[in-house]
């Protein structure tokens, strides 16, 4: 029997809904021999709670807190079981989170956490890179995937309008500032709508004939029932080329393409650019004059490609291949 005790910072947020707290609820359903309770971040439980659990999974360790608990979990005989979706060390010092992850206290919590792991599993192939070129250790690959059986379901193309969104926390600020230019050209030369879900650009949308701003939901359900209300089949997703960005996943894209967008990807995320090479104002504006039928054909090809690339079925299998060699 696995006997999982789940670490994470916030059940609702994105990051549990795909890499841990819905995953392991949808594989309690699947499999007959597994057992899944989680905590919050920063709670200590003492031996008589640990004793009920034979693995501990922790997502996104990086505290002093962390590092304590997995030693704790260790010497209580508990497999450890860490999970990253962002290379928190490659974080560059214009990023609102460089505050702490650009300290050595940080790098050493994630170091130590890392050196008490029996085995790690990561979003990209990039982040596996990452890890064993920063701290030598080995990862498997698990990528996000979308719960086509529950809640993510997939929406068809949304009805053709001249509006485009774009979503994103504070965290994107440079991502989006270092395409605002581009932006401005590109609504210079096109009768355009656009909405903003997440963090204000208030810089760019003053400069915007027609504009809309909506704030961050935390609760991520919500928020992709409020991405498929909006108008607008566009959908841009803007990065700035460095290592950290480099490892991220392709969520963003993911959730745009199942809540009847197509998005206007960065380049290395080859798999889901439908729009060939070029600068970004080149694809952007090659999709905003693109027909509804070849839209329709594109977003179809999409849907059916996350229908058999990134289904929560088949990345959860890996998941339990993981189980199996702890």
């Amino acid at each position: 029997m696995y006997r999982i005790l789940c670490v994470v910072n916030n059940t609702s947020d994105a990051m549990a809904y795909y890499r841990s707290a819905l995953p392991l609820i949808r594989m309690r359903q699947e499999y007959n021999d597994i057992q899944v309770d989680f905590i919050q971040a920063g709670v200590n439980p003492k031996w008589d709670v640990l004793a009920q659990y034979n693995i501990l999974l922790a997502q996104r360790p990086d505290s002093k807190k962390h590092v304590d608990f997995i030693a704790k979990c260790k010497m209580h005989k508990l497999k450890i079981w860490l999970d990253f979706d962002d290379a928190f060390w490659h974080v560059t010092p214009d990023s609102p989170a460089f505050g702490y992850y650009g300290s050595d206290e940080a790098n050493k919590n994630i170091k130590d956490c890392i050196e008490l792991a029996d085995r790690i599993t990561v979003s990209t192939v990039s982040l596996q890179e990452s890890i064993k070129k920063i701290f030598a250790r080995e990862s498997d690959v698990i990528a996000n995937a979308v719960d086509l059986h529950g809640m993510s379901y997939i929406s068809p193309l949304k009805k053709n309008t001249k509006d485009i969104i774009w979503r994103g926390s504070h965290t994107h600020q440079r991502d989006l500032l270092e395409v605002k230019d581009d932006i401005l050209e590109i609504d210079s030369k096109n009768e355009l709508s656009w909405t903003f879900m997440g963090y204000n650009p208030w810089m760019i949308i003053e400069k915007l004939r027609s504009a809309t701003h909506i704030d961050y939901v935390d609760e991520i359900t919500l928020y992709m029932e409020m991405l498929r209300r909006e108008r607008g089949n566009m959908m841009i997703v803007p990065l700035v080329e460095n290592p950290f960005n480099r490892c991220k996943s392709n969520i963003a894209a993911l959730e745009g393409i199942i809540c009847g967008l197509i998005p206007v990807t960065p380049l290395w995320w080859s798999d889901l650019n439908v729009l060939g090479d070029g600068t970004f104002i080149e694809r952007t504006e090659k999709l905003i004059g693109m027909d509804e039928k070849t839209k329709e054909v594109f977003h179809r090809e999409l849907r059916e490609y996350i229908r058999d690339r990134y289904n929560l079925v088949n990345t959860n299998a890996l998941r339990y291949d993981v189980l199996r060699n702890l």
